[in-house]
């Protein structure tokens, strides 16, 4: 591979967690998702198109980063090998030849998975979730946990402070001789509604 290069629509995402950073890296055109380190993601900012592989290991090299060209020439075929670099016309027109029959192949059924692994594909949520976060902002605040702790606490309290009449109304409500038909479909509905405004 003489001068890899990454492609230009790829959305890059820099994620910190426990002070380890990361970088999360979207193919919008599979809906995929990788994860990199950062010394993964500066090799990969370097390949713009017009630099070789020895080139690229030797700018690295100056910038203190100890890396031979055979490890950036494996790291560039680690790359193609997922979709991330840009490819020849013809591999372009090879893949999206290929990504046609898997798109036909899964919209004969709406359900995927296994019988007792069905999902089912609801379209890409990006653009209901850019649409929505900035009115849904408040709750990544620290105020918002603060005050989500403070009323799971008082509700604790509550149960607490109350837990004999708490455990004597929740025996008879759902012992086996209080169930009906029409509380087990109450039931059944709200564990359905409650997972799928979990999920979705």
């Amino acid at each position: 591979m003489s001068a890899p290069h990454l492609r230009a629509d790829l959305a890059i995402v820099e994620q910190r967690f426990r002070n380890e950073q990361s970088f999360v890296v979207k193919d919008p055109s599979t809906h995929a998702y990788f994860r990199f380190q950062p010394v993964e993601m500066r090799v990969m900012r370097l390949f713009d198109g017009a630099r070789s592989t020895a080139q690229i290991a030797e700018q690295l090299v100056a910038d203190g980063v100890k890396v031979s060209a055979a490890t950036v020439e494996g790291f560039a075929r680690k790359l193609t090998a997922l979709g991330l670099l840009e490819r020849s016309l013809y591999e372009r027109t090879t893949q999206q030849l290929e990504r046609l029959r898997a798109e036909r192949k899964r919209s004969r059924s709406v359900v995927r998975g296994e019988l007792f692994r069905m999902r089912f594909s609801f379209g890409d949520p990006d653009a209901a979730l850019n649409r929505w976060y900035p009115r849904l902002r408040w709750c990544f605040t620290p105020t918002f946990v603060v005050l989500s702790v403070a009323l799971f606490l008082t509700y604790g309290a509550i149960i607490f402070a109350q837990r004999e009449t708490y455990a004597a109304e929740l025996a008879t409500s759902f012992s086996f001789g209080a169930l009906t038909p029409w509380s087990v479909v109450v039931l059944l509905g709200t564990f359905t509604l409650l997972t799928a405004i979990h999920e979705f």
